[in-house]
């Protein structure tokens, strides 16, 4: 049985940059899994910065000006305590049926 180094030698090689290869990859895949989570936690926090106004700025405000209901542009009548979607936008949580 005779040892042939060169292609020893060749098959190490490729496997060191099959290796580094897969090493870029995960390392790929992580900053995706960083992006994704930051991404994540901006969505969560718009969320809770649209049930703030929604919930509580805009019908505060409403109380304030003596309004119970807002009539929009678009024809959506909004009354306190009630979310609706329209035109596909969510309309803050005011009341009543359209």
């Amino acid at each position: 049985m005779t040892i042939d180094f060169e292609k020893d030698q060749t098959e190490v090689l490729d496997k060191t940059t099959n290796i580094s290869k897969l090493a870029d990859k995960i390392k790929e895949l992580q900053a995706h899994q960083q992006q994704l989570e930051v991404q994540e936690d901006a969505i969560k926090q718009k969320k809770k910065d649209i049930e703030h106004l929604s919930g509580e700025v805009i019908p505060t405000m409403l109380s304030e000006m003596g309004l119970s209901f807002l009539k929009l542009q678009v024809s959506a009548l909004l009354r306190e305590g009630q979310t609706k979607i329209i035109n596909p936008t969510i309309i803050p949580r005011l009341g009543g049926l359209l």
